[in-house]
């Protein structure tokens, strides 16, 4: 009875042959927005804005701290980031708030909803930039890392191979041209690498003579592999052929992380460098062969 009166109220409220108000439009789906975002931007203005938002949004979701919670949007990068259109409302729909009068955005979602959301816009926004004709490749195959983050790629053994390094300290060995159907899987694993001070990850990759590889990461290791064993054979080496390990000795500056890796290149002999702002000339050794000290 009551709600057949509020209907009646409704309708002598209104004009003549009016209609009774529609409801809010329904909140743009997650799909939707990243589309947009996608499809109405330059491949100039994506190239850079896409990485910081995949990069923000992959922060968050994997780790859950008040710093990826937060977008400094002072920051140039990020500010250039977000004036590709419909960028803020991607953030925003990873549950990005304004904060401090626009000079930040945080998230404020509760519990783990925040890494879960971010996740999800970070899936989406890679589905719609695989699509887009403006992007500038496209998605073809997406090799699984357990949800480490990738931090360095290389081919090796000559193009035989492709290796990963990911956060989760461990090298991957993939075919060069792994088969589009099915879920792929490594050919082999590479472990050596430790989680130094609450930090992990394989920094970079380098391919070197003789068919090995040398992995760096944030543990102050440089490790050199037999790439050629593992091409295709699903070995799985136990230890590396060599451990280099000399960056955070002191001979550095005493900076945070320290050991941390960034860099390889070989020219005549392996060099790398670290945070420690250090670079490390290494002997030459034959292929195979023990280090010796750099």
């Amino acid at each position: 009875f009551f709600s057949a009166r509020v209907r009646a109220w409704v309708r002598a409220c209104l004009p003549p042959n009016s209609a009774p108000p529609l409801p809010p439009k329904a909140t743009s789906t997650m799909s939707d927005i990243c589309a947009r975002y996608a499809e109405e931007n330059t491949r100039e203005a994506l190239s850079g804005s896409a990485r910081i938002l995949s990069t923000l949004l992959g922060n968050l979701a994997r780790e859950d701290t008040p710093k990826f919670r937060r977008v400094n949007l002072q920051n140039a990068k990020i500010q250039q980031s977000v004036a590709a259109r419909h960028a803020m409302a991607v953030l925003e729909a990873a549950g990005f708030e304004s904060v401090e009068g626009g000079a930040a955005m945080e998230s404020k979602l509760p519990g783990d909803q925040a890494s879960a959301r971010a996740a999800q816009l970070a899936a989406a926004l890679d589905t719609a930039l695989s699509a887009c004709a403006n992007a500038s490749f496209a998605l073809r195959l997406s090799l699984p890392h357990g949800g480490a983050g990738v931090r360095a790629c290389t081919y090796a053994d000559e193009g035989r191979t492709l290796l990963t390094g990911a956060t989760d300290n461990l090298v991957r060995v993939w075919p060069s041209a792994p088969p589009l159907g099915g879920d792929p899987a490594p050919c082999a694993v590479l472990a050596a690498h430790e989680s130094v001070r609450g930090t992990a990850g394989v920094q970079a990759l380098l391919p070197l003579p003789g068919g090995e590889v040398a992995s760096a990461g944030r543990d102050g290791k440089v490790c050199v592999w037999d790439a050629s064993d593992t091409a295709g054979r699903g070995a799985v080496q136990p230890a590396p052929l060599a451990v280099l390990r000399e960056h955070g000795d002191g001979r550095g500056q005493e900076v945070s992380n320290k050991t941390n890796i960034v860099a390889l290149s070989h020219a005549g002999r392996l060099v790398s460098a670290g945070w420690d702002r250090t670079a490390r000339v290494w002997p030459p050794r034959a292929a195979g062969s023990p280090a010796r000290g750099g």
